[in-house]
């Protein structure tokens, strides 16, 4: 048995939240998508002296807390062999270059198509 005093037994948190809250309502309100320490950070701009660990408690008890968007991922390309054409004209070829000087304000960009004919 573990002796404990009865003070602590009876002890109740006088924590009041309602302004960090309705801060937090109003925020989500306003920007929807951002998150927690961008909320944060806009309280703090705001000039609350709210502690850090005070907000992602409150945050975490409104249930705000969202689950992060992970990219997909692009399914590997399937390599197909080269077609070989049957007659000319049939294979053509198109390619973009940019150019200009290394530190001009010059550039320009050419469109290259070119006819391919298969000798092989």
């Amino acid at each position: 048995m573990v002796s404990l005093p009865k003070s602590m037994y009876y002890y109740i948190k006088k924590k009041d939240d309602s302004e960090t809250m309705d801060k937090l309502r109003e925020l989500a309100g306003k920007y929807p998508t951002e998150g927690q320490d961008l909320y944060y950070s806009r309280i703090r701009r705001e000039g609350l002296k709210w502690n850090y660990k005070r907000v992602r408690r409150v945050y975490l008890l409104l249930g705000m807390n969202r689950r992060r968007k992970v990219r997909k991922r692009v399914p590997a390309r399937v390599q197909e062999p080269l077609v070989i054409p049957e007659a000319p004209l049939k294979t053509w070829s198109m390619d973009v270059a940019k150019g200009g000087e290394r530190f001009s304000f010059s550039e320009y960009t050419i469109l290259g198509i070119v006819y391919r004919v298969n000798t092989g």
